[in-house]
């Protein structure tokens, strides 16, 4: 989804955190959100910028809008997980699709840093699995964007170089798993049952 003017990254933060509400059942299905104008005044922020928090759950299937009586949540089935699958490995972005697939998610797949970034800005994922040596800025960006914009998924490196770990910022504040190349379908599976368990 692009940005508005004006909006940046606000929109997200809202997004996210009103998405995990729903996720843990604050919000349970057919609940109806506040309005754009309370959501504003509890974040703070313009009903612009609360109108593109909840354009945003929408597009995911989260929520659906009825005309004049509000914003409802979907019943859980209707959002199916997604999972950002970033490696410039073609036969490492198939191995790990099918194995998600196989556990019922939504894959994207991103060659380089850039695609990355966009599904990022788009929509939410579930699980991030990332390689560290990519084109473009790498991983670490990737990384970084998932933290700011999507702080409840769940962050697996994908690396033959586990030793870039810690050239990372920070990588002591990111609770990252790390998936040695090349890997087992068990350690994938166990990665993709972790959110599975916090549901």
């Amino acid at each position: 989804m692009a940005t508005s003017a004006g909006v940046g990254p606000r929109y997200l933060h809202i997004a996210s955190e009103l998405r995990a509400a729903i996720e843990c059942g604050d919000y349970g299905p057919g609940a109806r959100l506040p309005s754009l104008p309370d959501l504003a005044k509890t974040y703070g922020v313009s009903v612009v910028t609360a109108r593109e928090a909840v354009r945003l759950l929408a597009s995911q299937s989260y929520v659906a809008a009825r005309q004049g009586l509000g914003t409802f949540v979907r019943p859980r089935e209707a959002a199916q997980p997604a999972v950002l699958v970033a490696d410039d490995d073609a036969e490492i972005r198939r191995a790990l699709r099918e194995h998600a697939e196989a556990a019922d998610y939504r894959v994207v797949e991103a060659a380089d840093t850039d695609a990355a970034l966009r599904a990022l800005e788009r929509e939410h994922f579930s699980h991030v699995f990332t390689d560290l040596r990519m084109p473009g800025a790498g991983g670490a960006a990737v990384i970084a964007q998932a933290r700011a914009s999507q702080p409840g998924a769940v962050i697996v490196v994908v690396t033959g170089f586990p030793e870039d770990l810690a050239a990372l910022p920070e990588v002591a504040k990111w609770p990252i798993l790390i998936l040695t190349k090349p890997f087992r379908a068990a350690h994938v599976r166990s990665a993709l049952a972790l959110r599975r368990a916090t549901r």
